[in-house]
C-alpha cells in the first residue's frame, strides 16, 4: 500500500520569472523486499520526504527559458539524496522545442545495505540502488507538439560512481 501527499505553490517573480516550492510525504507499507535479490529482507514500511524547489527564466532573445531545479529527499531507512538539474528549453517556432540538460545525484547509503552478507542482522540488502554513490546524466530532448499531442524523444547519458557522492 503506498500512500502520497504532495503541497506545492509558485510565485510570478516578473513578467519573465517564476519560483516554485514543493513538498511531498509518502508512507509504503507491505512488501518492500526484492523478490529478484537472493538474502534481501527490507523493512515492511518506509516515510519519505521530499523537498524541492525550481527557478524559471524566459529569455526574449532567443525565445528560450532556464531551468533550474533542486531536490532533497530523506527518508527512514537512512537515505539522502540531492538532485540538482539544469536545462535549457529552445522554442524553434511555435511547436518545436529542443532541450539539452545535466544532472547531478548524490545518495547515502540505507541503514542496513552491505556489500557482504550479513545474515545474522533483521534488515539486510545489498541491493547497490541503496548504497551511497553519486551520478551524472546530460542529455538532449526533442519536443514537437501535434495539435492536442506532444511527442518527446530523449538521448540521454548517465554514469555512476561511488567517489562521485557527496556522502
Amino acid at each position: 500500500d503506498i500512500r502520497s501527499a504532495w503541497v506545492g505553490v509558485s510565485r510570478i517573480v516578473s513578467k519573465n520569472a517564476i519560483v516554485r516550492f514543493g513538498l511531498s510525504y509518502t508512507y509504503r507499507d507491505g512488501f518492500l523486499t526484492d523478490p529478484y535479490k537472493l538474502r534481501d529482507q527490507r523493512p515492511g514500511r518506509r516515510e519519505e520526504w521530499a523537498l524541492g524547489g525550481g527557478y524559471r527564466q524566459y529569455f526574449m532573445w532567443p525565445d528560450g527559458a532556464l531551468h533550474a531545479d533542486y531536490r532533497y529527499f530523506n527518508d527512514d531507512w537512512g537515505v539522502s539524496s540531492h538532485t540538482l538539474e539544469l536545462a535549457w528549453f529552445q522554442n524553434l517556432g511555435y511547436a518545436t522545442q529542443v532541450i539539452p540538460f545535466v544532472r547531478y545525484y548524490s545518495q547515502d547509503e540505507a541503514d542496513f545495505f552491505a556489500n557482504i552478507a550479513d545474515t545474522d542482522k533483521r534488515y539486510y540488502s545489498e541491493d547497490y540502488r541503496l548504497s551511497s554513490f553519486g551520478a551524472f546524466s546530460g542529455g538532449l530532448r526533442l519536443r514537437q507538439e501535434l495539435g492536442n499531442w506532444a511527442v518527446t524523444a530523449v538521448g540521454e547519458r548517465y554514469a555512476t560512481d561511488e567517489s562521485w557522492g557527496l556522502y
